[in-house]
């Protein structure tokens, strides 16, 4: 149910602040994600992920800066891009709370071209498709 979850992370976001609570930039990286992958609207989520990365720096998280940013360029320059919705699913792939979700996850990854490699200690490693 895409749409209704996007409805209620959109009505949290509106509550939330910059600055506060910390780390409330994740919000708008789940709603982006949300966006991207499952209501199919790439615009909207490349500013939800400029503002994530706004929240983020200002927060000092710049390793979700980075990333929020990078991934709003992708979808600025290609709002098709398959190495943005990549990272949207390694995204997923990394907080999924349950195997199934994992497994579509990385089914995803493949079908768009990227690679997923299980590391040793379990996690995963995700290599973005080779074409753009």
């Amino acid at each position: 149910m895409p749409e209704r979850s996007v409805a209620i992370a959109q009505k949290a976001a509106q509550s939330l602040q910059p600055d506060a609570p910390e780390g409330s930039y994740y919000a708008l990286r789940v709603l982006a994600i949300d966006q991207l992958l499952f209501l199919g609207d790439p615009q909207a989520a490349q500013r939800s992920f400029e503002t994530a990365a706004e929240w983020a720096e200002g927060q000092g998280n710049r390793n979700a800066a980075n990333l929020s940013r990078q991934t709003a360029a992708f979808l600025a320059n290609n709002p098709n891009s398959k190495s943005a919705q990549v990272a949207a699913w390694a995204m997923i792939l990394t907080t999924a709370p349950d195997p199934g979700a994992r497994q579509t996850a990385i089914d995803r990854i493949r079908e768009l071209g990227g690679q997923i490699i299980e590391n040793p200690d379990g996690s995963y490693s995700v290599l973005p498709p080779p074409q753009d």
